[in-house]
């Protein structure tokens, strides 16, 4: 009986032993300082990604926030919980003029949380940037972290959606090709009828801006609400300046913006108008290189081709 005790208490022991040793080895216990890293790309800014502050790639651990991120870099100051950024590098809110505070954007996409409760993931793009708002100025979206968010919405698991007019198949087809060369599954679609910011897909829309259906005119007039930094009239594209106004002096030849049905919209509707010519093939050239949107909110092209940062600097 003392033999079979002993033996029974041996195995029980060496079974916990074994136990322990896996647990020591899980990345999740908190005795664990070993856990997976991850590389998180960041980027501070302000004034609508006008003037560059930091930039950083850093490794965190797997599970840590993006809040854990940015005080890997920069010294933060929060409240309303811990949350809320109210300051970086001591530059902080503002309630003078115009209310300035800190937005940070993932993957090109407003999240609908505080950044203490968005999680990483690996390779994620951190956007912090440091501008004035009101009601009229609401960015939920933004085109400056491409290819995000088509090539990390849904990690792979939807493809991604390319709507066209006639006119424009050239474009639509060069930027499929882009993206089909990076592995990403693509859905081609000629016509445009039907233009929604609440789409199920990460969706681009090419179209010719002196004739854009009702759906597009409709976006734009629901613009404070979407976030499409530009108007349309009369076949024209006009640029949206700081304060949510228009700066109908310019010529314009196209824009490439982001619309969304609101915060951690997932799946953004882009936008790309354009007059056909130079303007298009500047779009095109944007479109199928990974940094010429990189840092913009959204873009507009003047007739001679050149690129403009969204919104427009009010005059």
């Amino acid at each position: 009986m003392k033999k079979r005790l002993i033996y029974v208490v041996l195995v029980v022991l060496v079974c916990a032993a074994a136990i322990s040793a896996g647990l020591k080895g899980c990345t999740l216990m908190p005795w664990n300082s070993s856990a997976e890293k991850i590389s998180v790309h960041l980027l501070l800014t302000r004034d609508f990604g006008r003037s560059p502050l930091k930039e950083s790639t850093v490794r965190v651990k797997q599970g840590e926030t993006v809040i854990d991120a940015l005080k890997a870099v920069a010294d933060v100051r929060t409240s309303y919980g811990g949350g809320f950024v109210s300051a970086i590098d001591g530059l902080g809110s503002s309630v003078e003029s115009a209310s300035s505070d800190w937005f940070y954007y993932v993957n090109g996409i407003l999240p609908n949380r505080g950044s203490d409760s968005f999680s990483l993931k690996d390779g994620d793009f951190v956007w912090w940037d440091y501008h004035s708002w009101d009601k009229n100025n609401f960015i939920p979206a933004v085109v400056g972290m491409y290819p995000a968010p088509f090539y990390t919405s849904h990690r792979g698991e939807k493809p991604i959606e390319i709507c066209f007019d006639r006119e424009s198949k050239e474009i639509a087809s060069r930027v499929r090709k882009f993206f089909r060369d990076k592995g990403l599954r693509v859905s081609f679609k000629e016509g445009i009828a039907r233009v929604e910011a609440d789409v199920n897909l990460p969706t681009m829309v090419f179209a010719r801006a002196e004739n854009p259906q009702e759906s597009i005119q409709g976006l734009a007039k629901n613009r404070k609400r979407n976030g499409m930094l530009i108007a349309l009239e009369g076949g024209k594209i006009i640029p949206v300046n700081e304060k949510g106004e228009l700066e109908n002096q310019r010529s314009v030849s196209g824009a490439i913006v982001a619309v969304s049905s609101g915060l951690g919209d997932e799946s953004p509707l882009w936008l790309i108008l354009t007059t056909g010519g130079k303007g298009e093939r500047t779009a095109a050239k944007l479109l199928t290189s990974r940094d010429g949107l990189y840092g913009n909110f959204g873009v507009f092209l003047s007739s001679d081709g050149k690129v403009h940062p969204l919104p427009s600097r009010q005059k």
